[in-house]
């Protein structure tokens, strides 16, 4: 019994640490996408912060743009996906915000 407690407790330990590590790669691939959509769309570098929230917003984009033509949101795809999404996304701020 006190066995499958603890068993219990490292898995949720586990999980914990699973669920960080996870948002934590999230944080640093979107951060790496929105740079490189920064970099193609030759915007000015708004640093760490705004770069994963570009790619994080972009990322999102292209997983509607993957499931509209039906094609994975995984992978290589997936990730050039973020990329045009995050590029699509600048080229919209930029069109409606900027004077």
């Amino acid at each position: 019994m006190i066995y499958g407690i603890i068993s219990i407790i490292r898995e949720r330990i586990n999980e914990k640490e699973v669920f960080t590590m996870q948002l934590l790669l999230q944080i640093l691939v979107g951060a790496l996408v929105g740079f490189i959509a920064g970099k193609l769309m030759d915007t000015a570098e708004k640093g760490f912060i705004m770069n994963a929230i570009v790619g994080l917003v972009g990322s999102s984009i292209g997983g509607l743009i993957a499931h509209f033509f039906h094609l994975s949101s995984s992978g290589l795809t997936g990730f050039i996906l973020a990329i045009i999404g995050s590029c699509l996304l600048i080229f919209l701020v930029n069109k409606f915000f900027k004077k």
